[in-house]
């Protein structure tokens, strides 16, 4: 069985709420599988690199800002609830990633593990029992990507500004449905099942009422068949505020209410590849390309693209409360 995130096999449970997701990478280093880091793991970093490489030079040409960043696990960012199966800062593919990039004239990459383990003081920034960020992870990763992107007119928001509300949605819960293990005596031990959490907080989303941006009609110009689908955000009252284009998998989807927020527009493709002809029409002035750490592990995937939207398609808390504008 395989967890929603990308490469995600098993979990480990450090406690009674936490559980964190562990991929096959994880599984080695940890000696549940085999001895050591699996050998491809460095070659996956270089492939990655390379295919980035690529994408920030395409981009160079055309005069657009890009910044690589990638979402780091939940194990590395809350390390503190369990410190003895945590990597090694150096054995995280997103710490190999960012360090890879820095001899490149045009590609810049941010391991956000660092900006988001600073800040934990505010609180959780992981749902307990799933792998993906919370709304309070999502508003403190915008917040490190615009600061590294350095766009002037593109400001953060301010920290009184994280005004989160209970969701009505059911708090996310894909790690209680994979195999689980427990750290005992220096290893993995394979256990039970993880119970289903039956009580706790709910889910935490942006405040809908202090969110501005709306959900416009992406235009003609966007829709390309086999290309991602995109969804388009607006705030009509901020004309001259630069343009952003987001890119990813998932991880990306409870960045829109932040990001939405400080755009003037927003335009967001669900994909594992960077769609040029689609970031050539839109030209924004910045292109976000977030990548989930645990892909990291994997060789690049070629051509993965959500292309079709719809009530259907997974979306975290937050995005759903942004209303939608007319439709033109």
């Amino acid at each position: 069985t395989e967890c929603a995130a990308a490469g995600v096999v098993a979990a480990l449970r450090a406690n009674d709420e936490w559980l964190f997701g562990l991929t096959d990478a994880d599984l080695n280093r940890l000696g549940a599988r085999g001895d050591g880091m699996p050998p491809d793991a460095a070659v996956s970093t270089v492939a990655h690199a390379a295919r980035l490489e690529k994408v920030a030079e395409a981009l160079a040409e055309l005069g657009v800002r890009l910044v690589v960043a990638v979402a780091p696990t939940k194990l590395a960012v809350h390390c503190d609830l369990a410190p003895e199966v945590a990597p090694a800062d150096e054995d995280r593919p997103g710490h190999r990633l960012e360090s890879a990039a820095r001899d490149s004239d045009h590609l810049h990459v941010l391991d956000l593990t660092r900006p988001l383990r600073d800040a934990r003081v505010h609180g959780p920034l992981f749902h307990p029992r799933d792998e993906s960020w919370n709304a309070r992870g999502a508003f403190f990763a915008h917040r490190a990507l615009l600061k590294a992107a350095g766009v002037r007119g593109l400001q953060p928001l301010g920290i009184d500004r994280c005004e989160l509300a209970a969701s009505r949605r059911a708090v996310p819960c894909a790690l209680e449905t994979v195999p689980c293990f427990a750290h005992r005596d220096g290893r993995l031990v394979a256990g039970p099942p993880a119970p289903a959490a039956t009580d706790g907080p709910p889910a935490l989303e942006p405040d809908a009422a202090t969110l501005r941006a709306r959900r416009m009609p992406a235009g003609s110009h966007l829709e390309i068949d086999g290309l991602p689908a995109p969804r388009v955000y607006e705030r009509r009252e901020a004309p001259g505020v630069p343009r952003i284009l987001l890119l990813g998998d998932a991880c990306i989807l409870p960045l829109i209410p932040w990001l939405g927020e400080v755009a003037s527009r927003l335009v967001v493709l669900r994909t594992a590849e960077a769609p040029l002809e689609q970031i050539e029409l839109e030209l924004p002035d910045l292109v976000l390309f977030v990548l989930d750490e645990h892909a990291l592990t994997l060789p690049p995937r070629s051509g993965e693209h959500v292309v079709e939207g719809g009530a259907d398609e997974p979306l975290d808390a937050g995005v759903d409360a942004l209303p939608s504008g007319p439709v033109v």
